[in-house]
């Protein structure tokens, strides 16, 4: 290489790849993120493999929303012996965006090793095995992270969401009141708080958690959605109903609150079935038939004569509609069928262990994407899928307006139907949906089965029946366990 009298290197094409990769982060600084994109472009022109330039390049492209090329400027950057952790974090991100969990964990974790503790990829990590149903793996991460955190509030949060997650309400508090003491402005641990203390009776306490979080952030639906619950337990079904309409004003392509909200609309007094089947097609309008392109009908039938019956919930635990799933899991005919379960459970427990025993294949489906599930669905050839939740919590609707399957029925989980055109079918019977009355309500065709469409195994713990108590009082007395949110004026008189 020549040099000049005073040592320095005279090479112009080093010294315009410096100038370059200057410029380049000039640019990034004020935000002008297309100058930059140009500036770094040229630098890779000089060295393909500047290692500066191919992070700075899939930063900016991560920015502008082009996804593709960020990810192709990150994976030609980690393969560079010095990449930085933040290039990692970033493309773990990207993955997990993506549906990528296996890559995505693997960059998390590649990033904590080159910096351990290191904030962003300890909250990603986490966040991404919360999603996986692997709480105590993530509350590892979180403890080991937070000593040394710049955002210890972000920490404490973090770990309120994961011990909630194992049912150690109290412990979640006290993180939840750390991190509120840390930032009292943290709206969204506001609104975790009240969600931990709404699920352990404290209703009245949970009250000024969601406020305090409305107060705050006024934009977020995710309070008013929880207030909204609470206002439903309480029996306040009006208040409870236009919170419920403001999340959806707030996030109106957001499925999951749309979902809330007709469920709440079974509660509503004043509401007819005509307003509700309006609501549920307005849902399949906006959420369902976008997704009509992703439709992929099987077109080759299987060799195997067996019909093969797939069942997706998130309710396979201790929950009602494990009790009348158990024993359709347990007597179908194996010789002429096989069952799969696709389980979207987040916090599994024994009874989930209980009935993985059952069907001929377990799926666990919790974390992975819409798309990612009708895809394996497909793949698994499934005859015939079936709904066990309908519009209630956790449901994955969207992966059956895909229509991965070429029939589809809902059943069990919703006092209704969904509305949907990928929705073939829905089970019930004469007493729920009296032949003629009920029909015009539904967007599905209503399978009605003889006698009463609920299958029901009690507990194994359960004691023995009892004798009769109208034997001895000379009248019949009423009771019920049911959410109390259901027993409505009209009921009671």
């Amino acid at each position: 290489m020549n040099r000049s009298a005073s040592g320095k290197s005279s090479n112009p094409n080093q010294r315009s790849l410096k100038k370059l990769l200057q410029e380049g982060q000039d640019c990034l600084d004020k935000g002008d993120y297309s100058r930059a994109r140009e500036r770094f472009l040229l630098a890779l022109k000089q060295v393909p493999d500047e290692l500066r330039a191919l992070s700075c390049l899939g930063w900016v492209c991560q920015v502008l929303g082009d996804i593709d090329h960020a990810c192709q400027y990150y994976e030609r950057a980690i393969k560079q012996k010095d990449c930085r952790a933040e290039v990692w974090n970033n493309l773990g991100f990207l993955y997990s965006e993506r549906g990528l969990r296996g890559e995505a964990e693997s960059c998390f974790r590649r990033a904590l090793e080159i910096r351990p503790m290191m904030h962003d990829a300890s909250v990603n990590l986490g966040r991404l095995l919360l999603t996986q149903g692997r709480p105590g793996e993530a509350i590892e991460v979180y403890n080991v992270a937070l000593p040394a955190s710049p955002k210890p509030d972000s920490i404490h949060y973090s770990l309120g969401v994961a011990l909630r997650s194992v049912g150690k309400s109290g412990l979640a508090m006290v993180h939840l009141e750390e991190a509120l003491k840390i930032n009292p402005s943290y709206a969204q641990a506001h609104n975790l708080l009240g969600v931990v203390l709404m699920e352990m009776g404290m209703g009245e306490e949970a009250l000024p958690c969601f406020q305090e979080a409305i107060r705050l952030a006024p934009k977020d639906d995710g309070a008013y959605s929880n207030l909204s619950s609470l206002m439903q337990s309480m029996g306040r079904y009006e208040e409870a109903f236009e919170l419920a309409k403001t999340a959806i004003e707030l996030k109106p392509d957001k499925a999951t609150i749309h979902s809330s909200f007709l469920f709440l609309m079974n509660y509503q007094e004043s509401l007819s079935r005509e307003d509700i089947f309006a609501e549920q097609r307005r849902w399949n309008q906006r959420h369902a038939v976008p997704l009509g392109s992703s439709i992929c009908p099987r077109t080759k039938p299987r060799s195997d004569k067996k019909l093969r019956i797939g069942y997706v919930s998130p309710d396979f635990r201790l929950h009602p509609v494990c009790f009348f799933i158990t024993p359709i899991l347990l007597g179908f005919d194996r010789n002429h069928f096989e069952v799969f379960c696709y389980a979207n459970v987040l916090n599994p427990d024994q009874q989930t262990e209980t009935l993985k025993k059952m069907p001929t294949k377990w799926r666990d489906i919790c974390g992975v994407s819409d798309e990612e599930v009708a895809r394996l669905i497909r793949d698994d050839e499934i005859d015939i899928l079936v709904d066990l939740a309908g519009h209630s919590g956790e449901n994955r609707l969207l992966v059956f307006a895909r229509k991965p399957a070429p029939v589809q029925i809902t059943y069990l989980g919703n006092p209704d139907g969904t509305g949907m055109d990928a929705m073939g079918f829905r089970i019930t019977d004469s007493w729920c949906d009296p032949p003629g009355l009920t029909e015009r309500y539904h967007s599905e065709t209503l399978l009605r089965l003889d006698g009463n469409f609920f299958c029901y195994a009690p507990p194994s713990l359960s004691p023995d029946v009892g004798s009769l108590p109208a034997l001895k009082n000379g009248h019949i007395t009423f009771g019920s366990f049911n959410n109390f949110s259901k027993i409505s004026k009209n009921l009671l008189k």
